[in-house]
């Protein structure tokens, strides 16, 4: 029984280091399309580097913490995954973010972990 419920917890956590993923591919996706202005994208893409991905990151670990505990795969799956996308699509001063975001996502799972016991 043990198994199996480690085997869940370990198919969600890749779901949301799946998301994590499609989401840092997305914005770089769209410029390459060239859908919208350039201009528009370096924008937007800033506007992602600080707040947004950090914010997502913060979201998606709390609600899983605060569901399945605390974790710590996650925020190392959310650091990864921005270095995957970052390698592929940016230039190397971008690996900075890739802390930011796994410390977001610690943050995340924290506040999750409290919201769980305070539940």
């Amino acid at each position: 029984m043990r198994k199996s419920l480690e085997k869940s917890e370990f198919i969600d956590e890749f779901k949301y280091g799946l998301i994590f993923l499609l989401i840092y591919i997305f914005i770089p996706i769209i410029s390459l399309l060239k859908i919208v202005n350039y201009d528009i994208i370096c924008s937007v893409t800033f506007l992602c580097f600080l707040f947004i991905y950090s914010l997502i990151n913060f979201v998606l670990t709390l609600l899983y913490s605060k569901k399945n505990g605390l974790t710590f795969i996650l925020p190392i799956m959310s650091g990864l995954s921005f270095l995957f996308v970052a390698y592929i699509f940016y230039n190397e001063s971008a690996f900075f973010y890739s802390i930011i975001y796994a410390f977001a996502s610690i943050i995340g799972s924290l506040v999750g972990l409290l919201l769980k016991k305070v539940k």
